[in-house]
């Protein structure tokens, strides 16, 4: 379970971490920099990267996302298979099937529920501008 754990604690130390840049710098504690942008993005960026990645289209941007969130999964799984750990019950010989097929459903999903949340962000901020 050393793995696992690890896993979380760098999961967990990248949310908290992400968290914190977004307080800080909305609260305007601290300026914006180059570390603060690595984990959060402020409107006037977000609305240039976002324009440029509707005009790409939203199929790219899902295609991106399963291929991400796919690969990242399979790299745990490869982990698991390189230390002979079992991966949500299956069998070794499964261990690396199973992440491919839920990180390519995951990447999915996620990729739909990205879009929607930020071409909501993008419309409202823009319709601030306009205002």
């Amino acid at each position: 379970m050393e793995i696992g754990n690890i896993m979380i604690s760098v999961v967990v130390a990248i949310i908290v971490t992400s968290l914190t840049f977004r307080y800080l710098v909305t609260t305007k504690k601290i300026k914006i920099s180059k570390i603060s942008k690595i984990f959060y993005e402020d409107d006037k960026s977000f609305i240039g990267s976002w324009k440029k990645i509707q005009e790409k289209g939203k199929l790219k941007f899902i295609i991106k996302i399963i291929i991400f969130t796919t690969v990242g999964s399979g790299i745990v799984g490869i982990i698991f298979i390189l230390n002979k750990r079992r991966m949500y019950g299956y069998v070794q010989s499964q261990t690396l099937f199973s992440p491919l097929i839920m990180g390519a459903i995951i990447g999915l999903i996620n990729s739909l529920l990205r879009w929607g949340k930020n071409q909501d962000r993008y419309s409202r901020l823009t319709e601030k501008r306009n205002v």
